[in-house]
């Protein structure tokens, strides 16, 4: 079974937002560049339909198509950098949300940049 919805970045606001999909019954998946918030995260949760996946590449094959993607990342060249990372791994019609309190200059540029890829 594919997870319905990916969460990268799991601060508090990842973390929660992971927690409260999953609540609704999605199954989500979750991604952090650093072990140690997955690790934290999936502790708390057994039982619950939250997937841990320490590499990219195996988060956003995970997912269903089209995949839906929330970036609750640190908002400025933290978003550009999972973003590049990503993009190898995307199809046309692939969504990525970022919640990371980006200028909306950024949102613009980027939107730019990805539009060409579908």
């Amino acid at each position: 079974m594919f997870n319905t919805i990916g969460v990268i970045g799991l601060g508090v606001m990842g973390s929660n937002i992971a927690l409260n999909m999953a609540s609704k019954g999605e199954q989500v998946a979750v991604y952090n560049y650093t072990r140690d918030l997955t690790d934290n995260l999936v502790g708390t949760t057994e039982g619950q339909l939250i997937h841990p996946y320490y590499k990219i590449q195996d988060f956003v094959h995970s997912l269903e198509t089209p995949r839906k993607i929330f970036l609750m990342v640190t908002a400025g060249k933290p978003i550009d950098s999972v973003i590049s990372a990503l993009v190898p791994f995307l199809e046309a019609g692939d969504v990525i949300m970022d919640g990371g309190n980006s200028h909306y200059e950024d949102t613009e540029r980027r939107y730019d940049e990805l539009k060409s890829k579908g």
